[in-house]
């Protein structure tokens, strides 16, 4: 049924809704031409009583072959309207027995139709020229001014307007079906929009708060991470660490083995620093070849034995490209914000950390430091 009905409207994808209306109005306009030259052929009305309708079939299909497969709009709109409306409508009400007849029912249909097809001057004009042809038809009617073909018998009228009745039924049904389908595939593809919107603004933000090169997250990234974890202490009362990572003697390797080293160095690195951190703590390039890491709801001497994790796995490994073979070591400086007033800042808290990388590297450097954020 779905099928039928988008095949008489168009899809969707190719017709907007009220395109898709005037396409089912026309095909209306054929069922009733179509049935109603071929009553008045059964019935053995006049000639001119079958020519009419029939002419009028032929006008819609043409106008109905242009709307629904040449996808014309604004000119299959007018002409149908103005066409059913002033020329066949009452015509067909001459020979369709009046106001007692079936031309009244889809007159109706008629109105709604071109005061939904139509806009501003344009619906104005023709929903109030339909109203005035009525009027005028269904007074010239009262006054005898025009001779209208009454109806042969009472099976003649019964079979004519129920035929009609249930022609406008349909018509009407297939109306209410395409406004729904129309709102129920709008809704559809305003939801995929709405997730590719989000999915675009997630992966925008995946790129702002990346590092290019070492794939860890960037300085104000964490920066914001931490102004986060400080109003969360205010509320669970849990410190986090912080440390800040140094790769020692950086310049050395740039300088002797090229920066194309230095850099699979920093990628190597940062994914050694990755593979030892929890999924709810956050490493990002700090500068260079420093590294920031904020460690969530830990205490110093949690803090402290990472950052000894970290640099006793980096000194043990060997960094090879292929090319070049290097041993690494790394100074770490460690500290925690503790602040259950939030009073304290945590750039406070960063220099001490930095603080804290500085005695390494004056000690000797591949060590761990931790200075007390208070």
């Amino acid at each position: 049924m779905k099928n039928f009905f988008n095949h008489i409207a168009g899809s969707q994808k190719n017709f907007p809704l009220r395109h898709r209306i005037l396409n089912i109005t026309e095909f209306f306009g054929l069922l009733v031409f179509l049935q109603v030259a071929v009553t008045n052929y059964v019935i053995r009305l006049p000639f001119m009583a079958v020519l009419m309708p029939f002419l009028s079939f032929l006008i819609i299909a043409f106008l109905y072959y242009l709307s629904r497969w040449k996808q014309k709009y604004e000119v299959p709109v007018v002409l149908s309207l103005i066409f059913v409306g002033f020329v066949a409508g009452p015509s067909l009400w001459i020979n369709g027995a009046g106001l007692g007849g079936s031309v009244p029912y889809w007159y109706v249909y008629l109105v709604v139709s071109a005061f939904i097809l139509t806009k501003k001057f344009a619906r104005f004009f023709i929903v109030t020229s339909l109203f005035f042809t009525v009027g005028t038809l269904a007074v010239m009617e009262h006054y005898g001014w025009i001779m209208v073909q009454p109806y042969d018998s009472s099976d003649e009228k019964f079979w004519d307007i129920l035929t009609q009745i249930l022609l406008v039924m349909f018509v009407m049904v297939s109306l209410v079906r395409v406004i729904i389908d129309n709102y129920l595939y709008e809704n559809k593809r305003a939801t995929r929009f709405a997730n590719r919107l989000v999915m675009a603004n997630e992966r925008m933000k995946t790129i702002i708060n990346t590092d290019t090169l070492t794939g860890l997250f960037t300085r104000a990234y964490i920066l914001d991470k931490i102004e986060y974890e400080k109003n969360k202490l205010m509320r669970n009362k849990k410190e986090f660490g912080i440390i800040m990572a140094d790769i020692d003697n950086f310049k050395n390797i740039n300088d002797n083995l090229g920066h194309s080293f230095g850099d699979f160095i920093l990628k190597e690195v940062a994914n050694d620093i990755r593979s030892l951190l929890r999924t709810q703590d956050t490493a990002a390039r700090w500068g260079g070849e420093e590294f920031l890491l904020l460690l969530p709801d830990t205490p110093l001497d949690n803090s402290v034995h990472v950052a000894e994790k970290i640099r006793e796995t980096i000194s043990k490994k060997i960094y090879s490209n292929g090319d070049n073979d290097v041993y690494l070591t790394i100074s770490l400086g460690v500290s925690v914000y503790n602040d259950l007033t939030g009073k304290r800042k945590p750039d406070s808290c960063i220099k001490k950390v930095d603080d804290a990388l500085h005695m390494s590297k004056r000690l000797g450097k591949n060590m761990v430091k931790a200075l007390s954020c208070t």
